[in-house]
């Protein structure tokens, strides 16, 4: 497992408009600061701005793992 539980998959958020969101290859745009934070990029969505909704399952399984390890 890596070092950091964060590092491990990308993007592993899920936002309000229900398009990945937080990374290099989410579908929201992003901006010199911040990936994946800005407007989804997917085709006929209206969502202006990332907002986080829930974890990806792949994510959540994840930090679950992670959880039980401790």
């Amino acid at each position: 497992m890596p070092k950091r539980l964060e590092e491990h998959l990308a993007p592993h958020s899920i936002c309000t408009c229900g398009h990945t969101g937080d990374g290099p290859d989410s579908d929201h745009s992003s901006s010199r600061l911040v990936l994946g934070h800005g407007r989804c990029t997917v085709p006929g969505c209206q969502c202006q701005q990332f907002t986080w909704r829930a974890w990806t399952p792949e994510f959540q399984e994840k930090i679950n793992e992670a959880m039980e390890k401790k």
